[in-house]
């Protein structure tokens, strides 16, 4: 009887096992259909206000796609990853990523020095998005290794040809030791050849220093016109000094710098009235044109994010959408070879940022015409006259 009743029991557990793992089936057949990407993001570190930013603009743009039905009836399944601003954990952070076969793609560091540690071993094996603006990252274009934000090359030769423009020729240039500050400086020194401007002096500070008053004085003696500044975690201090020393030459940002965090009045403001920044045109997105299809969606993350003329939410908002086009494209593939195929057969996508348009070589996406120069006026942009962007074409 005893021996009857394991039976009986065993046959009732198999059946609702049965049951069980028919339900689970279909949950796995189910989930099986999400796409997986993932994000690797400085959180911590230095370039945590870079990384929080970005990882908050991708987590709504997926939450949008979703919350219309997915990709093509998918649902796309983020997972963040913190590289803590350190190359060495960014890069352990990626072996693990391309080790588990269920990502289709990642989205890579916002902290370039750790970018360029990533993409060697991401090269060819995952689709990268890079939310660093490196050059380096994309010329010469390396396999599956593409980038949302303007290169540092574009943003150097924009400004350094709008000062040129301007009749300031004499420069000084003052920096930090990261990939993205020596790239650009290094930039700014290629356009400058051939006389097209003079580069005074080039002060380089650690990501550590806190005092800037003596390369600041030395600065200020010196016969330059303006000092262009190629740093994101210190310029709300080095304007700050810069201001109290009462140094009567034009400062000059880069694009890092346009973030309503440097322009707060607790941060940069006033101290930053005056100076020269260029940008994407998201930033300045209230003076496009309205036919300008970058107009209406800079607007709409501004909103969704409840801050206006952030990069950083534009880049990660970007980010999730060219992946979300790429996808499209190559018909919801999950196979990372194909998917890298379809981005080298070309995708664009129109975002906040301006056009990106990859294929072939062309993984930098943008160019020149999405950026902007303006001045900072009343702690706000203000664009310079003159800009093809923000002229309207007669009917």
């Amino acid at each position: 009887m005893k021996k009857l009743s394991w039976r009986r029991a065993l046959f009732a557990l198999g059946a609702a096992f049965v049951v069980i793992a028919v339900a689970a089936g279909f949950t796995v057949r189910q989930s099986a259909s999400d796409i997986h990407i993932a994000m690797i993001a400085p959180l911590t570190g230095p370039y945590v206000f870079v990384g929080g930013p970005e990882r908050d603009a991708a987590t709504k743009a997926v939450d949008e796609i979703n919350a219309k039905g997915g990709i093509q009836g998918h649902k796309l399944v983020m997972d963040v990853f913190d590289d803590a601003s350190s190359p060495p954990q960014s890069v352990q952070l990626t072996q693990q990523v391309l080790s588990d076969s269920k990502y289709v793609a990642v989205i890579g560091t916002g902290f370039g020095s750790s970018a360029l540690a990533d993409e060697p071993l991401a090269s060819g094996q995952i689709l990268y998005i890079s939310e660093a603006a490196p050059v380096a990252q994309v010329q010469p274009a390396k396999p599956s290794i593409y980038m949302v934000p303007p290169n540092s090359r574009l943003f150097a030769y924009n400004m350094a040809a709008y000062l040129k423009k301007k009749g300031i020729t004499n420069i000084a240039l003052l920096q930090d030791n990261g990939a993205y500050p020596t790239e650009g400086t290094r930039n700014v020194k290629e356009y400058a050849a051939n006389g097209r401007l003079n580069i005074v002096d080039d002060q380089t500070f650690t990501l550590t220093t806190t005092d800037f008053t003596a390369i600041l004085t030395k600065l200020k003696s010196e016969s330059e016109q303006a000092i262009w500044l190629w740093n994101l975690p210190q310029a709300t201090a080095v304007t700050k000094q810069y201001r109290q020393l009462n140094i009567n030459k034009l400062l000059v940002l880069t694009g890092g710098n346009a973030t309503p965090q440097y322009l707060a009045p607790n941060a940069a403001c006033p101290d930053a009235n005056g100076a020269l920044i260029n940008s994407p045109v998201a930033q300045v997105a209230k003076f496009l044109p309205k036919t300008n299809p970058s107009r209406a969606i800079a607007l709409h993350v501004d909103s969704i994010m409840g801050q206006k003329g952030n990069q950083f939410y534009y880049d990660g908002y970007s980010a999730v959408n060219i992946i979300k086009a790429g996808l499209i494209k190559s018909g919801m593939t999950t196979d990372r070879q194909k998917l890298i195929k379809t981005f080298e057969s070309g995708v664009k996508y129109v975002g906040a940022e301006g056009v990106w348009i990859f294929k072939g070589s062309k993984h930098a996406g943008l160019g020149l015409s999405d950026l902007v120069v303006s001045q900072i006026v009343n702690c706000g942009y203000k664009p310079v006259p003159g800009q093809a962007v923000f002229s309207t074409k007669k009917k």
